[in-house]
């Protein structure tokens, strides 16, 4: 059986700049000291990276969420990135990588320095912003020796194509597939990161192709729970058509697992 590690920061509402603070990894280091071999410093890295209070309360992507759902916008893609330094990520090489159904989609491959092949981070972003707003969680991986794979669904950052729930998993195995061709990558030591609309995606790749560990930041059940739970008044589960069902797959995860969730997330 996986070892599960669960943090509950619900008394530590986080703010941006504690998101991409070092420092004191407080409890999330506590919590996988138990964790064996490779898996608790590379876990104890992420963590680490993440500083003191790593849930947040992600408000204002959630309120994004609620409203998109009302209007029947069910993503709220970003489509323009910016300059890697600009986020504060320096000797970044952009990258481009073509998924099963034609499309060429790209990202941000930051290295880590020293021998390699080193422990390698893919990251699946949440619903709201682009790759650029993962430069500082880039950068704080990057602090504490990690390899970092940023990248942007279709539809989003420039990329082309419309985001669908099939479409992000065609997204996330092309990723995958291009890191695991890297020579600087070891394709055994991927940890895939997930955050709120990502944690779906990345459950969804850990089931198909078992990654190192997987680390799951304001995960949620499903989106009809999300959508029932905001708006008991209507026939959300007859109306989604991207279900998102992460309850029903994560079941069958059989690898080092770390949830990072608040009860006011």
């Amino acid at each position: 059986m996986p070892r599960i590690q669960l943090l509950d920061a619900s008394t530590a509402p986080m703010t941006a700049e504690s998101y991409f603070a070092g420092g004191d990894p407080g409890p999330i280091v506590a919590a996988l000291a138990n964790v064996p071999e490779l898996l608790g410093p590379t876990l104890g890295f992420i963590g680490a990276a993440l500083g003191p209070g790593a849930t947040t309360t992600r408000h204002k992507e959630f309120a994004i969420l609620r409203t998109s759902a009302l209007l029947g916008c069910r993503y709220c893609i970003h489509a323009h990135t910016t300059v890697a330094l600009d986020v504060g990520l320096a000797d970044v090489e952009p990258v481009t990588f073509e998924t099963t159904d034609g499309l060429r989609l790209s990202g941000w491959f930051v290295a880590a320095s020293g021998p390699s092949p080193r422990v390698t981070v893919l990251v699946f972003n949440g619903n709201a912003g682009n790759r650029a707003h993962r430069g500082p969680l880039a950068a704080a991986f990057h602090r504490h020796g990690l390899q970092v794979l940023l990248v942007d669904y279709r539809g989003y950052g420039g990329n082309p194509g419309a985001p669908t729930e099939n479409g992000l998993a065609a997204d996330s195995r092309a990723a995958r597939s291009y890191l695991a061709g890297r020579r600087d990558v070891d394709a055994s030591r991927i940890v895939y990161f997930g955050e709120s609309l990502g944690t779906a995606v990345a459950i969804d790749l850990a089931v198909e192709h078992p990654p190192a560990a997987l680390v799951l930041r304001s995960p949620f059940t499903s989106m009809a729970d999300v959508g029932q739970h905001h708006y008991p008044f209507l026939p959300v589960r007859l109306l989604l058509r991207d279900r998102f069902a992460a309850i029903d797959r994560i079941r069958r995860i059989r690898v080092p697992l770390l949830v990072i969730a608040g009860g006011r997330d």
